[in-house]
């Protein structure tokens, strides 16, 4: 290759070195931003998480702390109705993700067995017995309605998240594309810039030559 279409060459490579240069802080830039939204996006949604998390642990401490007040005051009932309606009454304050849990546990008096003459140490037995057993069946439900309700809110804010993030997650992939491109464009300008480079004190040599200056 001549001198002169090296130099054209080395001037046209070096020009569009620069060109991807620049174009490569734009596109940097512009990646940094994307990257920062999606941080951003993300760290809004953790924090939702763990809100969302933090406030069924309450639910469920409250729970059972209700049931469990239930289960300490059963030793002071003396008749099957009193338990019923202490047991009863507790589960009725009790609301889990639009159910009530009244409708679901529900203790029948009738179901309380307590013998005809039994003693008062005996009715305080049966009276605890039919407690514990109403008291931990309502944990059982309770439990796994919490569980149903957690899980319910938690895919629905993680569909909110898919929805939010799947744009910017696009774009941050568009622009991590275009980068790419450039910066296989820079190293192959670069390439043909060092190329021509190298060759050009060669030609300049054969040039004057030529011209009977060597």
């Amino acid at each position: 290759m001549g001198f002169m279409l090296l130099q054209y060459e080395f001037q046209r490579a070096n020009r569009e070195v620069n060109i991807c240069e620049r174009k490569g802080v734009r596109i940097n830039n512009q990646l940094t931003r994307a990257t920062k939204r999606i941080e951003k996006m993300t760290s809004v949604f953790d924090k939702a998480k763990t809100a969302l998390n933090r406030d069924w642990d309450r639910t469920q401490n409250a729970v059972n702390q209700a049931l469990s007040n239930v289960s300490l005051r059963a030793a002071t009932l003396t008749t099957a109705t009193d338990a019923a309606n202490l047991f009863n009454g507790a589960v009725a304050g009790i609301r889990i993700g639009g159910v009530d849990l009244r409708s679901v546990v529900y203790l029948d008096p009738s179901s309380i067995n307590i013998p005809a003459g039994a003693t008062a140490a005996q009715v305080s037995q049966a009276i605890q017995t039919a407690i514990s057993a109403a008291v931990g069946y309502a944990n059982q439900v309770a439990q796994q309605l919490i569980q149903n309700a957690r899980d319910i809110d938690e895919a629905k804010l993680e569909a909110k998240q898919d929805a939010q993030m799947a744009p910017l997650a696009e774009k941050e992939a568009d622009i991590q594309a275009e980068k790419s491109l450039n910066d296989v464009l820079t190293d192959l300008w670069r390439e043909r810039k060092e190329n021509a480079k190298g060759k050009l004190p060669d030609a300049i040599k054969d040039s004057m030559s030529g011209f009977g200056l060597k």
